[in-house]
């Protein structure tokens, strides 16, 4: 009985810290300056129509000179993705990161948005993948290895964050 009532406890602990994170990383609004649900004429910098997807989904590549590093590394590309001209997805393109720039960078996540699940790749070449997920938000932060489908992700690391236009 007494391990019973221990695993109950757990299960109502573990639940309990779940819905905070959920609820916190729910109340993002913007993500790296980048306000969700805003319109691309709202940045500063150049935006460059990239990709049109069947969801009605528009993604552009984004220069700015301003923001050229995040925790510390180097972004190599940011691409924004556009849902009824309204902002749902950023994500930030880096040279693959070594392990300790990784997890450096996963720390600094975990940090502002508390701990993170260890996801399966849903493609190949993907070869560490972490999540935090919200009801509303995720974040996604995983690194491409030389066998990913998409050349231009091979070698890569991503950090995304997405907060679907409803």
């Amino acid at each position: 009985m007494k391990i019973y009532i221990s695993i109950l406890l757990l299960l109502i602990a573990f639940s309990e810290s779940w819905a905070q994170q959920s609820a916190d990383i729910d109340k993002i609004t913007s993500f790296h300056n980048f306000e969700f649900r805003s319109s691309p004429e709202s940045l500063p910098g150049k935006l460059t129509l990239d990709l049109t997807i069947s969801f009605g989904v528009k993604y552009y590549k984004y220069d700015d000179k301003d923001l050229k590093e995040l925790y510390g590394n180097k972004i190599y590309d940011i691409n924004l993705g556009y849902r009824n001209d309204l902002l749902e997805y950023v994500d930030f393109y880096f040279h693959r990161l070594n392990q300790a720039d990784f997890d450096r960078m996963k720390d600094e996540l975990v940090n502002q948005y508390g701990d993170f699940l260890i996801i399966e790749a849903v493609e190949q070449g993907v070869e560490e993948a972490i999540r935090w997920q919200g009801n509303i938000v995720t974040i996604d932060l995983y690194r491409y290895g030389n066998e990913a489908i998409d050349l231009i992700d091979r070698n890569k690391t991503v950090l995304a964050a997405t907060r679907p236009v409803q």
